[in-house]
């Protein structure tokens, strides 16, 4: 069975930008911000990001203090995704949304068991690579190395 699909809006280039890495109480998260062709970043929404990988952050207790944020300005709203490394090689995530125009009216999305969007799963193939080659690899280098490693461009 080959089901048709019905694509409304074609896949166009984003762009990932690097916002630096956030020391969040015991924990180092690397910011990233996706934008659609034309469109500045918002500062309110990487605002908005840290406070609420902050919050988070509060609720656990990460094996390793490391991890990443992608605050992506999509058509539709704007996504929040807080990720940390756990038990070797998994990841754990929280993921949130908020509309557009009010990007700190934020709601927990976790029920809808939406990981990414290919924009975002960019990020996570990047951050993915990275922590196999500086953490998870024989010979490999450190944590702190691990956080040196960024991405952006446009994808």
């Amino acid at each position: 069975m080959n089901p048709d699909i019905i694509i409304s809006h074609g896949y166009m280039p984003r762009t990932i930008s690097f916002h630096g890495v956030h020391q969040l109480g015991q924990v180092s998260l690397k910011l990233y911000a996706i934008t659609m062709a034309e469109k500045d970043v918002d500062p309110v929404v990487l605002d908005v990001a840290t406070s609420l990988a902050s919050d988070a952050l509060l609720l656990e207790k990460p094996d390793h203090p490391v991890g990443f944020i992608v605050a992506h300005m999509a058509r539709e709203a704007i996504f929040y995704l807080i990720n940390w490394w756990t038990d070797e090689n998994m990841l754990k995530s929280r993921a949130f949304m908020a509309p557009s125009q009010s990007p700190a009216d934020i709601r927990s999305i976790q029920s809808s068991h939406i990981i990414a969007c290919v924009w975002e799963l960019r990020v996570f193939a990047h951050e993915s690579s990275m922590w196999i080659e500086h953490v998870l690899m024989p010979k490999a280098d450190t944590p702190a190395l691990y956080m040196n490693q960024h991405l952006e461009g446009q994808f």
